[in-house]
């Protein structure tokens, strides 16, 4: 998991050598040899225990797709990792392995303005669209990165908001003529909050 330096169940690398057993011959160690991020593992040379070296955060690899894909909020990274044994000559297998990293739902929607503010005419009619407020979630995947919106505070059934698209708009049957308010309100303050579809991450 993204985030997470250790793997959900320990990957322990397996050789076996049979030439004769407790001679060099046998004697099998293991080493990464090829990958773009071969860096960040390490193999322990005896018993083959496959560890990440620390945290990864899959939003980072967004711009590289030559080497890692991506498919469904998983990434695919490639390492290689040979097994020999320490004989004369010293023979030697090399294996694939696949690490794939999932996409968590950690970072929060921002919106692309810290303030909207609109001037509209009091006899503007019901469903009529005023403005569209919009937040980016920079997490790599759907459905982590999708955005939805609701009208918090300040509507005073006036004011309506499309969940999927952010547009505010005029309710139906709403009267927005101060003179017809008491008190007279000339100004509405809506707070607007926007979080990700799937999960209670607010901005």
């Amino acid at each position: 998991m993204e985030n997470k330096a250790d793997f959900e169940t320990p990957l322990i690398l397996e050789a076996r050598d049979i030439d004769l057993n407790g001679t060099e011959n046998s004697q099998i160690t293991f080493e990464i040899v090829e990958g773009l991020y071969r860096a960040n593992f390490s193999v322990d040379p005896e018993n083959g225990f496959l560890r990440a070296l620390h945290a990864f955060d899959y939003e980072e690899w967004l711009e590289n797709r030559r080497r890692i894909r991506a498919d469904n909020g998983v990434r695919e990274i490639d390492l290689l990792i040979r097994a020999r044994d320490s004989g004369i000559p010293m023979l030697s297998t090399v294996v694939p392995v696949l690490i794939y990293i999932e996409d968590v739902n950690d970072n929060p929607p921002i919106f692309q303005k810290k303030f909207y503010a609109k001037t509209i005419p009091e006899d503007l009619p019901g469903g009529s669209s005023i403005l569209q407020v919009m937040a980016i979630d920079r997490d790599g995947s759907a459905p982590n990165n999708v955005v939805v919106y609701r009208i918090q505070m300040g509507a005073s059934d006036k004011f309506i908001i499309n969940s999927e698209s952010g547009v505010i708009s005029v309710a139906q049957g709403a009267n927005l003529d101060p003179d017809l308010s008491e008190p007279k309100k000339h100004v509405y303050t809506l707070t607007v909050v926007s979080y990700s579809k799937f999960s209670n991450i607010l901005q």
